[in-house]
């Protein structure tokens, strides 16, 4: 059995044992709820896909393949620069505001770089640096091809195998790219 799901059965024996007294079908929402937090984030390793050297940190191995799925759930982590404020206006976050370009490029692969020393501390980061307010609240994005999105951010999330991590440019910014299901 899974470890997780054997630790949600196990809550749920303590739970019982200890002297609680159920009402009809709060034990099943309480190992639902232990249920869902073992599916929460994906347990496999995440696969990094951006090229190890250089300036350009977008993912062309990911951009060169076709469509895996015709629906994904992804989250990502937006950063955007200084010359964009055409596209932002006044909503742009202050800390794009005071980035260029190379700076966000650089961020973006230092943000990369702390993902994999951290095993995959994916949420810390999502909140600590998506400038997309919804993101770095932790909701999922359900994209497929006539989603409300961009068009690049569509076809790229589509492309990407789950629990896979990779950059793209956008109109908007780079987007560090996480395929959740």
């Amino acid at each position: 059995m899974d470890p997780c799901i054997q630790g949600a059965s196990a809550r749920s024996a303590d739970w019982l044992t200890s002297g609680n007294r159920l009402k009809s079908g709060t034990l099943v929402a309480y190992l639902f709820l232990a249920l869902v937090s073992c599916t929460s984030e994906p347990r496999e390793p995440m696969k990094i896909s951006i090229p190890e050297d250089g300036d350009d940190i977008v993912s062309q191995s990911v951009l060169n393949r076709e469509a895996l799925a015709s629906r994904a759930g992804v989250q990502h982590i937006l950063l955007a620069w200084k010359e964009l404020v055409d596209v932002y206006g006044t909503r742009m976050d202050p800390r794009a505001a005071k980035r260029s370009f190379s700076e966000a490029r650089a961020e973006v692969r230092a943000i990369v770089e702390e993902l994999e020393a951290n095993h995959g501390d994916w949420k810390r980061l999502l909140q600590k640096h998506s400038e997309d307010p919804i993101a770095a609240g932790g909701k999922m994005y359900d994209v497929f091809p006539k989603a409300r999105l961009s068009r690049p951010f569509k076809e790229f999330s589509l492309r990407l195998e789950v629990n896979e991590v990779a950059v793209i440019n956008t109109r908007f910014g780079f987007h560090i790219i996480r395929r959740m299901e």
